[in-house]
């Protein structure tokens, strides 16, 4: 592409090409003859810190921009417009939540067409349009979905944006989490402020999780930095929820590289549906306490950047388990759970295990669990954790495995906890 009076000259992909020429075809009046804004074009992607810093800008010029022209590509007549290669990328989802107004353009039996963004979604999500929808578009049609259920509000928590477009790709897994930060509610794009704000301004910041994309960091050093920030906020179970969730089955390496267990590794997909603020459920949540358990009620009394301490009591230990509900005789009658992240209620019975512990508690627990388990309810917290030894005899460390739907009475609805003695309230140390 010739620039700057045919003085000077980029590089452009063949797509951004046609988009350009697309572009160039519409009438003045539609455009406006307006400056467009490319990101292919405006980010240096080989300077980290311009890119970094571009991050924290872009969400803004989608939602500033009189127009954002979405390019699907090129379709035969019996394509689907679900069949693109737009649907199954990250960076496209600020980019459509954000814009204020949205026209989507892609090109059909050779003639370019265009569509408004409601009426993109009608005829995409429709199954008797353009070609009858199979299996393999199911990922498509679920990131439309999403977008279209988060693009009402425009804004969404940055966990339940992780959970949605979990499948949704990039090409540096750094972006698994950059990506989705300019539409989420809940995250300030720069470091924590120091002290010394105003008394209503420091109760704004308290409710944020403060944190700056760093592509001069490696992809665990971001992820780490990510989670400590969110130990520093309200948000601090609902990544412990997620934590669980997104990581591998299998023994974690001994390489002091490896993420801590508290840490959400990104890059893997959810084992399960983590259940972040499910209805009716307080279970760690401290109602009336006296001044010695008063003393415990913080949850996180410290943290360093390999392991965290958190407080709570025990509940029991693994002592029956099943993956299979037919092997265990006493069966809950209902197994689904509202969720306030999803739309549609968790079935425990699908992703979970079935045990019962030491204590008589009958509980849906992660997949990967082993007899001696420990299921424990952390103050705070509205569902009780399961964790584990990790076998190091120079101190009590504990990984953590996942969250945990405890039935029958007293627990769920933070009954046990506050029954409970200030004795039973101990330390967990979790790597």
């Amino acid at each position: 592409m010739l620039c700057d009076n045919y003085t000077s000259h980029l590089y452009v992909t063949a797509n951004l090409r046609n988009v350009l020429e697309k572009l160039a075809s519409e009438p003045s009046g539609y455009t406006g003859r307006l400056p467009y804004w490319i990101d292919g074009l405006c980010i240096n992607q080989e300077d980290e810190q311009e890119r970094g810093h571009q991050v924290r800008k872009m969400a803004n010029i989608y939602r500033r921009a009189a127009c954002v022209h979405i390019f699907l590509g090129t379709f035969g007549i019996e394509q689907n417009l679900l069949q693109t290669q737009w649907l199954t990328r990250r960076w496209v989802i600020q980019e459509a939540v954000a814009a204020q107004k949205a026209v989507v353009h892609f090109q059909m039996g050779g003639q370019w067409r265009q569509a408004a963004w409601a009426d993109f979604v009608g005829i995409a999500s429709n199954p008797t349009g353009l070609a009858e929808v199979n299996m393999t578009l199911f990922p498509a049609a679920g990131l439309l979905r999403g977008l279209s259920e988060t693009k009402k509000t425009r804004w969404s928590g940055i966990f339940p944006l992780l959970l949605k477009f979990h499948s949704a790709e990039c090409h540096d897994d750094r972006d698994r989490l950059f990506a989705l930060l300019g539409v989420s509610s809940d995250v300030e794009l720069r470091d924590e402020p120091g002290s010394g704000a105003p008394a209503y301004m420091a109760q704004f910041q308290a409710l944020k999780i403060w944190f700056q994309p760093d592509y001069t960091l490696d992809t665990a050093q971001v992820y780490q930095k990510f989670a400590l920030a969110a130990l520093r906020s309200p948000l601090a179970f609902d990544l412990l929820h997620c934590a669980g969730a997104f990581r591998l089955i299998k023994i974690r390496s001994p390489s002091r590289h490896a993420l801590s267990t508290w840490v959400p590794d990104w890059r893997c997909p959810p084992l399960f549906k983590p259940l972040i603020r499910p209805a009716g459920c307080h279970a760690g949540m401290l109602k009336s306490v006296d001044r010695q358990k008063a003393n415990k009620q913080a949850a996180f009394i410290a943290k360093s950047e390999r392991w965290i301490t958190v407080r709570g009591i025990l509940l029991g230990t693994v002592q029956r388990m099943s993956n299979h509900l037919s092997e265990i005789d006493t069966i809950p009658h209902s197994h689904h759970v509202k969720v306030e992240w999803s739309s549609d209620e968790i079935d425990l019975g699908i992703d979970r295990a079935y045990v019962v512990l030491d204590s008589g508690h009958e509980v849906f627990v992660p997949v990967d669990v082993r007899l001696g388990d420990k299921v424990v309810i952390l103050i705070g917290a509205r569902t009780p954790f399961m964790l584990r030894d990790t076998g190091d005899t120079s101190r009590v460390l504990h990984e953590l495995i996942g969250d945990c739907y405890v039935f029958g009475e007293g627990v769920m609805n933070g009954r046990h906890v506050n029954q409970a003695a200030a004795e039973a309230f101990v330390e967990f140390h979790i790597e």
